[in-house]
């Protein structure tokens, strides 16, 4: 059953009064219809031209929902067409985000295996890279920051590619709950050590993160979240029923 679907059964069964037990589930979007068609920053990877080589990490913070709290899939979008013959090997990380010193504070919370780009003809539409953490809990409303690096991967052959990333000409903030950062280094445990660059005050990555609770027994009732758009999408099966709100560009 599609989401459309979902949505439709979940808004017929909540006007009756039919929906039972459920576990909440909230989705941070940065982008919708945007994501990997309009705007990117970078490039990542190993050899950057426009930085002597060094390469550049680049991350988005996000905040924790206050209920649903447990991180359980992120996804970032990137493009690899350049002329290097080399793809970009890297690995995704989230890591507790001192927003005051704009550093990452504490261990590495979740770290992915080796991923690679693949070469594609035009910078759009950009591959969506989505990473599965097996479900890590993370402290409500806590700031953390997910981030791509290739430090770990470096193979010495020269290698770029972009990542997806809201277009700086918009004058609104697509998502009020993080930013999009970047840090240029060659070793990594200096990146988680070392405060980051704010890229521009409005930019976001293009991000997409699933949450879910920890065993909610009831389905709350409907809400907003300051500043993200929240729609109820809901599913039901015989045995598995899911409430699921949707953060999404304003």
């Amino acid at each position: 059953m599609n989401n459309l679907s979902l949505a439709t059964v979940g808004a017929v069964l909540l006007a009756l009064g039919t929906v039972g037990k459920a576990q909440a589930v909230t989705f941070i979007d940065t982008c919708s219809t945007e994501c990997g068609i309009n705007g990117n920053i970078g490039p990542l990877g190993e050899g950057n031209p426009f930085n002597n080589g060094i390469p550049l990490n680049i991350g988005q913070t996000f905040t924790v929902p206050d209920t649903d709290n447990v991180l359980s899939e992120f996804s970032f979008f990137l493009s690899d067409q350049s002329s290097n013959p080399d793809v970009v090997d890297f690995r995704a990380f989230v890591i507790k985000w001192d927003e005051s010193n704009n550093t990452p504070t504490g261990s590495i919370v979740f770290e992915s295996t080796p991923r690679s780009t693949k070469k594609q003809n035009s910078l759009y539409p950009m591959q969506e890279f989505t990473f599965n953490t097996g479900g890590i809990e993370l402290a409500s409303g806590g700031k953390y920051l997910a981030f791509l690096s290739s430090l770990k991967d470096l193979d010495g052959l020269a290698d770029d590619a972009w990542v997806g990333e809201s277009p700086l000409s918009q004058g609104f903030d697509a998502y009020s709950g993080g930013q999009a950062f970047l840090i240029s280094a060659t070793d990594f445990d200096s990146i988680i050590r070392s405060s980051w660059s704010l890229d521009t005050p409005n930019a976001d990555l293009n991000f997409k993160a699933t949450f879910v609770s920890q065993g909610s027994t009831s389905v709350p009732e409907p809400s907003f979240v300051p500043g993200m758009l929240v729609s109820g999408v809901f599913g039901v099966q015989l045995l598995l029923k899911h409430k699921r709100n949707r953060i999404t560009t304003p």
